[in-house]
């Protein structure tokens, strides 16, 4: 594979929430099986497959490490030493991809997984092309086995270096932003984006899954959630983790 390379590199730094419901203290390691069902190194690694070959760029190595009770890690990167964590690295000839799991909050009744999620790119490919490789909730699309599902997506993308070709003359005319066609097959009719901002190096993408369709996945598993509780859920996504994304 002989891809142009650039100075430029592009990035896309993913953080998403999702919230794993448990009734009492006497069932949270159910609810950290289903989080390791959910967030396990061979799924986020397959993802992270698909993703280089998404925007065409070469997978050099990889590595894992597991950790008890949840983790999966990268061997390259700096792991701390706590428990339910996990980490995930791809090298990439141009540049790298890497991914980091995280029990981010105990909520009332939820446990709140973060996936964190690092794609950088110096190859001429639109570096949005791999959103698909990580959602795909379209109903117009194949549906794909390793896609996630979370409560709360943030999306940020950089350009940095220069544009200029050796002759300081010509300029390369790459263009990676988040198109129509990608946000459908990525998102289909699931999400609703509450925040778009965009100047000529950053944009900032963040959406939330629609209201009816979380309690529709929480209740189809956990029919005995009181509506408080769903309603606290709602409330700490909206106005607690959102809002991380919402003030910058």
């Amino acid at each position: 594979m002989v891809n142009k390379i650039s100075n430029v590199s592009h990035t896309l730094i993913i953080n998403t929430f999702e919230g794993f419901y448990y009734k009492d203290s006497s069932k949270i390691e159910e609810a950290l099986k289903k989080i390791s069902e959910s967030y396990n190194a061979d799924r986020l690694l397959n993802i992270s497959r698909e993703i280089a070959k998404s925007i065409r760029v070469e997978i050099l190595n990889e590595s894992t490490h597991i950790f008890k009770p949840f983790g999966d890690s990268g061997s390259f990167l700096v792991g701390a030493d706590i428990e339910n964590y996990n980490t995930g690295a791809i090298h990439l000839k141009e540049s790298h991809i890497t991914f980091h799991t995280y029990l981010e909050d105990t909520l009332e009744n939820f446990l709140i997984i973060r996936f964190e999620l690092h794609i950088c790119s110096c190859a001429d490919e639109n570096i949005f092309l791999s959103l698909p490789e990580i959602f795909n909730n379209s109903p117009n699309f194949p549906k794909k086995r390793n896609s996630l599902f979370p409560h709360l997506i943030g999306i940020d993308y950089l350009k940095r270096g220069s544009t200029l070709i050796s002759n300081h003359k010509k300029t390369i005319k790459n263009i990676h932003n988040l198109t129509h066609e990608i946000s459908d097959k990525a998102f289909g009719d699931k999400y609703i984006f509450i925040k778009k901002s965009a100047d000529k190096n950053n944009q900032q993408n963040v959406l939330i899954m629609k209201e009816k369709l979380i309690e529709r996945g929480l209740y189809s598993l956990h029919s005995n959630i009181s509506n408080d509780i769903f309603t606290n859920f709602l409330s700490s996504l909206s106005n607690e983790y959102a809002e991380s994304f919402l003030n910058i």
